[in-house]
């Protein structure tokens, strides 16, 4: 296992119950791959900030090296943005990651 990958799944583990923690975790993640899974493991986890963190995550998604992963891992955030309660921009996301 990479490190990035270890930050991202310590992130997931304490994103339900340190999501403020978790967040800044998200910071120490350099492989964007792994980046947007952590970030949108915390949107799922704060309604609030979940299209902030969403939107951060889109924009790293962007870095990914090819256009599979930037679709594939744009999965995660459309089902964080359903998951909360985003639908309209779990849709467009959709539309756009189909598009594009």
């Amino acid at each position: 296992m990479t490190t990035d990958t270890t930050q991202r799944d310590h992130v997931i583990q304490i994103a339900k119950t340190k999501n403020d923690i978790a967040y800044s975790k998200t910071k120490n993640i350099k492989d964007p791959w792994y980046k947007v899974q952590a970030l949108a493991a915390v949107a799922r986890y704060n309604k609030e900030k979940a299209v902030k963190y969403c939107n951060e995550a889109i924009k790293i998604s962007k870095t990914c090296s090819d256009h599979y992963q930037v679709a594939a891992v744009q999965s995660w955030v459309i089902a964080a943005l359903a998951e909360t309660g985003n639908i309209k921009e779990a849709s467009n996301l959709l539309n756009k990651t189909l598009v594009d």
